[in-house]
């Protein structure tokens, strides 16, 4: 693993000119844009009172953002900043109770950024891409099972340990479960397709778009309900990997090899 990585290093460094060879204008555009908008979002969402919270969501939605678009184009380094991306939500997602979420972050995603980053390194075609294909039938009706299982399992969790859960304390039934389910979705959702995007599945694009779908909602009023502005940038971020998952999806099948 670590001769790969030694020499994956080398050939990057050394052909690093080479690496927007395969991208057109309007994906070069599509990243530049989107890290701008991100940024712009954090600057306009900082609280100088929640200084150090605004930068850590700053930083990984930036990078969150880079990640994506990396993994639409299938590029191996997604995995660099998918990992300090990760690592920045599992500490926000701590701070605002949804502690599905910053588990998944923290003791899933972390690990799986070096699993996927081996594997697709195992896989690699040239410098910095990989060969991607479609789950079976009997994969993908098994993930919608564990899809539906889990999220019950884990909704129906928080009702045992609620005090855990302060993001839930809101004095709004409604959003309090629609919240639950979105923490409950998210969890099982990004465990299963973490799964499918390190093994290069193109299925995966699917369960991103749900998800980001939930977090949008999620992020939506925590910001324009409770007025926690400084998390403006991940509810930005969630928008372009919403528009991202869309566009990775048609790349992806365009271009499997």
């Amino acid at each position: 693993m670590s001769n790969n990585i030694r020499n994956y290093i080398n050939d990057v460094t050394s052909k690093s000119y080479k690496f927007f060879d395969d991208w057109n204008k309007r994906e070069i555009i599509w990243l530049i844009s989107a890290v701008i908008i991100v940024s712009i979002a954090a600057f306009i969402g900082w609280d100088s009172g929640e200084y150090l919270t605004s930068f850590i969501a700053a930083i990984g939605s930036i990078m969150g953002t880079i990640c994506v678009i990396l993994v639409s184009k299938k590029r191996i380094s997604n995995f660099i900043f998918g990992f300090l991306n990760v690592a920045c939500f599992g500490i926000i997602y701590l701070v605002i109770g949804m502690y599905g979420m910053a588990a998944v972050n923290l003791f899933y995603f972390i690990p799986m950024q070096l699993i996927g980053f081996n594997y697709w390194l195992s896989k690699k075609q040239s410098i910095d891409t990989i060969k991607v294909k479609w789950a079976s039938w009997k994969l993908r009706i098994s993930y919608i099972i564990l899809t539906i299982i889990g999220t019950i399992i884990i909704f129906k969790l928080v009702e045992y340990i609620p005090e855990l859960f302060t993001i839930y304390q809101m004095n709004l039934p409604v959003a309090t479960c629609l919240l639950r389910f979105m923490d409950s979705f998210g969890t099982i959702g990004n465990i299963l397709a973490q799964l499918l995007m390190t093994f290069a599945v193109i299925d995966q694009w699917i369960f991103w778009f749900l998800i980001n779908i939930s977090q949008l909602i999620a992020f939506g009023f925590i910001i324009f309900v409770e007025g926690n502005i400084y998390y403006l940038s991940i509810f930005i971020m969630y928008l372009i990997w919403t528009i991202n998952s869309i566009w990775g999806f048609l790349y992806w099948v365009k271009n499997k090899y």
